[in-house]
């Protein structure tokens, strides 16, 4: 996606926002090794595994579950959360763009995916109809002592059309590029710039 765009990372300062134990950090960590990483996430389990798992070469914290990070104004020159937005209501989402737009440097890129098209075979009829209308879909599958997978009640499932996509998010970024199906041909990846102005 970053190189489809022509975005060099190789010197950067890196944010992976919503990044559980690790799992691309690690990854992209070792394909750039002169980027500096930083990682973080709600879960403080994970991140605690991480910092050990990792030691210094990813530099892991936790965040609260609303804005703000501890992050400075624009700390970073990449920032990317894989599968956040696929799980977050639109108050939530726009909370988080705008914070995630504090974090980063003009002229930076936020890289983020969706549940898009290729997302939506468990939709149903009404939920696509939204989705046609509205742009967005918010479904809550479960909450409390149902909710078995073992994160918190606000964390369930969203599908954003394209069209909802590059208007609504263009309030916080610049939309450089959207893929369908960018992240293994299921979620839609969204390629962001924040604007020097």
């Amino acid at each position: 996606i970053l190189e489809s765009n022509r975005i060099d990372i190789s010197n950067s300062r890196i944010l992976d926002f919503a990044s559980g134990p690790g799992r691309v950090a690690g990854f992209l960590s070792q394909r750039f090794p002169n980027a500096k990483f930083f990682a973080t996430d709600i879960d403080v389990e994970a991140i605690s595994w991480a910092q050990v798992r990792f030691n210094d070469e990813i530099k892991f914290s936790s965040n609260e579950v609303l804005p703000p990070t501890h992050f400075d104004s624009q700390s970073f020159d990449l920032i990317y959360t894989v599968s956040l937005f696929t799980h977050l209501d639109e108050q939530l989402q726009f909370q988080w763009l705008k914070e995630l737009q504090r974090i980063l440097r003009p002229n930076g890129y936020l890289v983020a995916t969706v549940h898009g098209e290729l997302a939506r075979s468990t939709c149903t009829s009404s939920e696509l109809e939204a989705i046609r209308t509205k742009g967005i879909v918010f479904r809550t599958d479960r909450i409390g002592l149902l909710k078995l997978d073992g994160l918190p009640d606000f964390y369930q499932t969203t599908f954003h059309s394209e069209n909802y996509v590059r208007n609504r998010w263009a309030d916080y970024f610049e939309i450089v590029d959207y893929q369908v199906g960018g992240i293994q041909n299921h979620q839609d990846a969204v390629v962001l710039k924040r604007r020097s102005a």
